[in-house]
């Protein structure tokens, strides 16, 4: 299986994951917030699936996944990127960032596909 290491998915106006103490008391009800931001949750989640494929743990290839609150798209790009056939879903608001953040990296040799909602 090839080697997914030299792969880098970009995140356009993305920025890092907000820290734990500011969380609740600043961004609490604030609209449109959580779709502009990288969570580290996501990075985690994108190198686990990275090294389960390279481990041939798990097998992406050709299955159907549903990501649910997709923020800027990290973890469905990077499924994409693996194989599977992604359906990416966020409030009406985030989409146009997602859109371009799918764009953005998924062109060329892609082994799956996705689908936004």
């Amino acid at each position: 299986m090839a080697s997914h290491k030299n792969n880098c998915v970009k995140s356009e106006n993305c920025t890092p994951a907000i820290p734990p103490s500011t969380k609740k008391k600043t961004f609490e009800g604030t609209p449109g917030l959580t779709g502009s931001v990288l969570w580290d949750k996501g990075v985690v989640l994108g190198k686990f699936l990275e090294h389960a494929i390279e481990s041939r743990t798990i097998l992406l290839q050709g299955k159907k996944v549903v990501e649910l609150g997709s923020s800027c798209g990290l973890v469905g790009c990077i499924v994409a990127l693996l194989g599977a056939e992604v359906i990416l879903i966020d409030l009406p608001d985030r989409l146009r960032l997602l859109r371009k953040n799918v764009g953005t990296n998924l062109y060329g040799n892609v082994h799956g596909s996705t689908t936004l909602s």
